[in-house]
């Protein structure tokens, strides 16, 4: 969905991972995904660190490497995704954006760069919650679940949307998975080490440029 267009003039495309990137979603969502499994008759997972793991690739290929049954029941893994959607769907409107976020955001935008979300969450679900916390306003596109399953694929619809040199369009996201999608599709990437995965998580993925804080962001890009 695109709430509006990006200006002609713009020279960089930066696109965001939304949960654990520009929202702190870690402990709701592995509570919602615990339920999920547990109501499928799975066994929860016994912390948040084997949660975080799921997103060192892409989550559901995670959810299928660990719960082997999975692979053979694709109704079975749709109704724990659902339910899992669900469950975060209830978390949504109180999760909090990451401190220093919006400055960034605006920052950014200010520089010159057209901001996208690619997202595994609902487009609605985050474009109702940002626009509520007053930052959708610096995003041109939001792409998530309605959009596919694969973020490689909703990053190369960004792209064809904003054509641009591949070395003038970076991925910002806080896991393995993200750079690895991201990088699936010739781009720079941003690791954040505030969301779900830290460095050394990280490193086996070889993202480009590893920063701490939002405010980082302008000069990582920049």
């Amino acid at each position: 969905m695109a709430p509006h267009s990006p200006r002609a003039a713009e020279s960089k495309l930066v696109i965001f991972d939304y949960s654990g990137t520009i929202v702190d979603s870690r402990a709701p969502f592995f509570a919602a995904l615990n339920s999920a499994l547990v109501r499928a008759g799975l066994p929860r997972m016994r912390g948040e660190e084997e949660f975080v793991s799921l997103f060192s690739g892409n989550f559901y290929d995670g959810l299928r490497e660990r719960y082997p049954r999975l692979k053979g029941d694709g109704a079975l893994l749709k109704r724990i995704v659902a339910d899992f959607k669900a469950g975060k769907a209830k978390e949504e409107d109180r999760l909090p954006i990451v401190a220093g976020m919006p400055q960034a955001l605006r920052r950014l935008r200010d520089a010159g760069a057209t901001l996208a979300i690619v997202t595994a969450a609902s487009e609605e679900n985050v474009m109702r919650v940002l626009s509520a916390r007053g930052v959708m306003e610096f995003f041109s596109f939001v792409l998530g679940s309605e959009t596919g399953q694969s973020k490689t694929d909703k990053i190369l619809k960004v792209m064809e949307r904003m054509p641009l040199p591949r070395e003038r369009i970076y991925y910002v996201g806080d896991t393995a998975g993200d750079v690895r999608e991201a990088k699936a599709c010739g781009i720079r990437t941003v690791a954040v080490l505030w969301g779900y995965h830290k460095e050394a998580d990280f490193r086996p993925a070889y993202p480009e440029i590893m920063i701490d804080r939002p405010d980082e962001l302008v000069q990582a890009i920049y």
